[in-house]
């Protein structure tokens, strides 16, 4: 991989080298198109571990990195004051990744390609030309013209909706002397009445009995000051795990917009934009690794073989959304009822049918099986007063 520019004219411009850019390189280098003219713009170096990813599988993808140091576990919990479900996933396991390893190892990959250039710079703006090219421009090393923009930044040439909630969170990975976290299941809600009018909850990732990810998130209409969530986890990890002396070894932080709303399509001919941007997020969890895939594969196969690559499709079929919106109609209005319904979906139905209604893999009949066993006096409230999200 250069890391010069050799030109002006590419075949590819991909603006923005997170997980969404990144992992459509990974995908284009198995492709027909693995040898045309690709330069990759990001505002970071990507030498920083800046977040984690998590998903589940029976197996590891292929793009997971360092294949021979995966970190995942095979049982899940979910739980609040009264009771807990401790869930195994029928063979699938809750797989975790490390931003800086996925950055190293793809980055590292395209090395061996002289056709991929990566500058490390802004993108401050970009604009059709005649003949269906495109010119991005960047703050202070000029234009550069493409045949094809893959956009994973934010609000790059359209403005994107305001979501109503969004799932604030803020992470410590602690290290500690003393033996008390159980790293055989990871704890994706323990709720917690640290906000008593809004869902909150402990995303918690044992790496071993003393080393742990510990994160304090708020699902909310207005954003929590960082301060605020400090003290959270400061009080969890005193009060609840009785842990006095710690090292915060990192810190993770952000802002998950949570809608059903389709996102704005780009009106220039051959500008993609994929990622949260492009609807990957879902709506409900926040989960966005796992889509992102899937809809780079897609893309890379609609683009290699010209078979509808222009045609627009949305990547979440209408249904889901409606699931999606019940459930943040809940959160919006009945916060307190949330964390029965989280719990109510893992505790009444087989592991591996909920983990692929969450990937929106489920058939009809599959998924009316499954909301049949839930308490649906929380869904028909919903539908009484539903709200669009």
């Amino acid at each position: 991989m250069a890391f010069f520019l050799s030109t002006m004219k590419y075949d590819f411009i991909i603006s923005g080298a997170g997980c969404a850019g990144l992992s459509f390189i990974h995908y284009l280098l198995q492709s027909p198109l693995k040898d045309k003219k690709v330069l990759v713009i990001d505002a970071s170096d990507k030498k920083q571990n800046d977040r984690t990813w998590c998903y589940w599988s029976k197996s590891p993808l292929d793009i997971h990195p360092k294949k021979d140091q995966i970190i995942s576990w095979n049982n899940i919990i979910i739980q609040d004051e009264a009771s807990t479900v401790n869930k195994n996933l029928d063979g699938s396991k809750y797989f975790h990744i490390k931003s800086s390893d996925f950055y190293d190892e793809i980055l590292g990959r395209i090395k061996m390609y002289p056709n991929i250039e990566f500058l490390h710079e802004q993108v401050k703006s970009v604009t059709g030309k005649p003949g269906s090219a495109i010119m991005v421009e960047t703050v202070s090393s000029g234009s550069f013209e493409c045949h094809q923009l893959i956009n994973s930044i934010p609000n790059l040439g359209t403005t994107m909706p305001q979501p109503e909630i969004k799932q604030v969170f803020l992470g410590w990975e602690i290290v500690t002397d003393q033996a008390c976290f159980d790293p055989n299941a990871a704890v994706l809600m323990n709720f917690k009445n640290l906000f008593a009018d809004k869902v909150n909850f402990i995303y918690l990732l044992p790496f071993s009995e003393k080393h742990a990810l510990i994160e304090f998130t708020v699902l909310a209409p207005e954003s929590e000051q960082e301060e605020k969530l400090e003290e959270k986890i400061k009080a969890y990890i005193k009060e609840s795990l009785g842990i006095d002396q710690y090292a915060i070894t990192f810190v993770e932080k952000g802002s998950i917009p949570m809608t059903t709303q389709q996102m704005p399509e780009p009106n220039v001919p051959n500008w993609f934009n994929i990622g949260s941007i492009a609807n990957c997020t879902k709506a409900s969890t926040g989960y966005t690794f796992y889509n992102i895939q899937k809809q780079c594969q897609e893309l890379i196969a609609r683009l290699s073989y010209e078979s509808n690559a222009f045609k627009k499709t949305e990547r979440s079929p209408r249904r889901f959304r409606f699931y999606d919106n019940i459930i943040l109609n809940i959160i919006a209005k009945w916060p307190a009822a949330a964390p029965a319904v989280f719990k109510s979906i893992f505790a009444s139905n087989p592991a591996d049918q909920v983990l692929k209604f969450l990937d929106e893999e489920t058939t009809l009949a599959e998924e009316i099986k499954m909301l049949s066993r839930l308490p649906f006096r929380y869904f028909v409230k919903s539908l009484l007063h539903y709200g669009k999200y």
